[in-house]
């Protein structure tokens, strides 16, 4: 598929009467060189299932159209990630809303030596898994920010004891 017939793909699924803008062409054309057009087309598919919404005329409503497009880059990233990080993503943003004084940068070095010691003895799959279960449930029933350092401070410090005992 060329450029110009990817483009035309686009504005398909955005429908008349709304077309991209010049800096819409540009973002999308950053996308048909850097994803797969399959990937892309998958991603599309999801953003109008998911943001779009229609009047009357079963239509798109301009606001929902502009709402896809502003989100479109963010799908493309986030399916285009490894799950473990998407997991850390989640966990980051379940953290920052449910606790005051939460800090992303400590968050993520704290969950990267989390996965550094699991990689000892599990696979990124089980990882994942663990990411979302267990960690998901720590950071919901942590009482704050401090609470849940010092729980996934003991939990590393567990792990890694069991494999460099000599620390």
């Amino acid at each position: 598929m060329t450029y110009y017939d990817f483009i035309n793909f686009v504005e398909s699924k955005v429908t008349f009467p709304f077309s991209l803008s010049l800096k819409n062409r540009k973002q999308f054309g950053f996308y048909y060189y850097k994803y797969s057009m399959e990937f892309i087309k998958e991603c599309i598919e999801i953003g109008v299932r998911r943001y779009f919404r229609y009047d009357a005329n079963k239509m798109p409503t301009q606001e929902s159209v502009n709402e896809f497009l502003n989100k479109i880059g963010g799908i493309l990233h986030n399916r285009n990630t490894m799950p473990v990080y998407q997991a850390i993503d989640y966990i980051q943003n379940l953290g920052r809303k449910r606790h005051m004084g939460w800090n992303n940068i400590i968050a993520r070095r704290i969950l990267d030596g989390y996965i550094r010691v699991l990689l000892k003895k599990w696979d990124y799959e089980k990882i994942n898994m663990e990411l979302r279960d267990h960690v998901v449930m720590i950071t919901k029933e942590s009482r704050d920010w401090s609470e849940w350092v010092a729980t996934m401070t003991d939990i590393i410090e567990e792990i890694a004891v069991e494999y460099w005992p000599n620390i």
